[in-house]
């Protein structure tokens, strides 16, 4: 589904931080909310909790990559005001990926110079995305089958069927971001992929019961 109106990109926003996934910090242990609006995956046990499936240590490389992802999409919070601030400047102003998108859609006439400009930043910030999900990606690598059917059960669920997260599971390995490039050609491109990419993480982390209480204990260790 296509963003295309400034009200339509807003009301995302808002729903995508209405719904995220409550994550404990580094020192909290709380359990996760679980969200009526966002069907959990149907994670198998043989998957969940085990040492070549799931388990706590994956947990806390899908949460890292999760926050990652929401800072590119609606910046870091500010120190002092504790209001979200965007990583990139553009016309001298702080952008994330979200508002960045909404210029791009909402700008009927874009001069040459901030076309580049908006070109190059959109390089910058896959690159970064790149970086952030590869591990993602290399976890995927030896279980591809099973990543692509929770992908697509998520996909079904949220009536995402042509969302591009479902791409990546179709490369070669070494080259699954073939396709992110290939794909990600707008802002507009980049906020939908990774709307899609954190709501399939956080479900798919809400759906491993038994990986997020390993997850609990390594935090306790920790201490």
């Amino acid at each position: 589904m296509k963003i295309h109106t400034k009200k339509t990109l807003a009301m995302l926003v808002v729903i995508t931080v209405s719904t995220q996934t409550t994550l404990p910090s580094n020192d909290s242990h709380q359990e996760p909310i679980h969200h009526h609006s966002s069907p959990p995956i149907n994670v198998p046990s043989i998957v969940d909790g085990t040492p070549f499936g799931i388990n706590g240590h994956e947990i806390r490389k899908l949460i890292f990559i999760l926050r990652e992802v929401e800072k590119l999409m609606f910046g870091v919070p500010d120190p002092i005001t504790k209001v979200k601030i965007g990583k990139y400047k553009f016309q001298n102003m702080h952008h994330c990926v979200a508002s960045l998108a909404e210029f791009e859609i909402e700008s009927h006439y874009i001069a040459k110079e901030d076309k580049q400009e908006l070109k190059l930043l959109l390089k910058h910030i896959t690159d970064e995305f790149i970086k952030i999900a590869t591990p993602f990606i290399e976890q995927a690598r030896g279980v591809k089958t099973i990543t692509l059917g929770f992908m697509k059960e998520w996909s079904e669920k949220h009536h995402r069927e042509n969302s591009l997260i479902l791409n990546w599971t179709k490369e070669k390995d070494g080259h699954e971001f073939d396709s992110f490039r290939r794909d990600i050609d707008s802002f507009e491109n980049l906020y939908q992929f990774c709307q899609d990419l954190t709501g399939f993480l956080s479900d798919l982390i809400q759906s491993c019961p038994r990986a997020w209480q390993q997850f609990l204990e390594l935090q306790k260790k920790k201490k």
